[in-house]
């Protein structure tokens, strides 16, 4: 008898695009026995220089 999965291709498909889509730069991806999805980043995708605090987006807008 072969064990069910607990998760599926579409689950983890799912689980990385949100990741990327917020930015984040996947470093690894761990699958518990109960199905649970957990991805690990190392830091933020390069999108540029991102203002840290208002005073810095402020700064930035400025010049």
């Amino acid at each position: 008898m072969t064990a069910r999965a607990m998760f599926h291709k579409r689950d983890l498909t799912r689980a990385w695009e949100t990741a990327q889509a917020c930015g984040l730069n996947i470093a690894r991806t761990e699958i518990g026995t109960d199905g649970s999805i957990v991805i690990v980043h190392d830091s933020p995708a390069e999108k540029g220089t991102e203002p840290k605090s208002a005073y810095d987006e402020w700064r930035a807008k400025r010049g």
